[in-house]
């Protein structure tokens, strides 16, 4: 799966302040192609997000998609910072800001 990076978004995220300890707990849909991909979410525990698969997507799909996603990153940006371009979709960011946004925190 090849440039995966624009074909994602984020659809109702919630952020909860109260339980983000060493990272921002929040959840969101993830979309791919304007279509449900993965439920993701993070506790605020410092750990890595959580992607559950959408019902109506396909198991293969989205373990390629967040593969790919996790290549690119490190392609781009010299770490595979998924969780931080998860986030930031769910920031309400496009693609292009998002990636803007994680290369001036880890200094690129």
């Amino acid at each position: 799966m090849e440039n995966v990076l624009d074909r994602l978004a984020a659809r109702s995220p919630r952020f909860f302040d109260a339980m983000s300890r060493e990272t921002c707990a929040y959840e969101c849909t993830l979309l791919l192609d304007g279509r449900p991909l993965a439920y993701v979410r993070n506790d605020g525990g410092g750990g890595a997000d959580l992607w559950q698969k959408a019902p109506d997507a396909e198991m293969e799909t989205m373990c390629d998609a967040q593969r790919a996603l996790h290549d690119e990153m490190e392609q781009l940006v010299g770490f595979p910072c998924a969780d931080m371009f998860v986030l930031a979709l769910a920031g309400g960011m496009d693609a292009s800001e998002a990636l803007v946004e994680i290369a001036d925190v880890m200094g690129c």
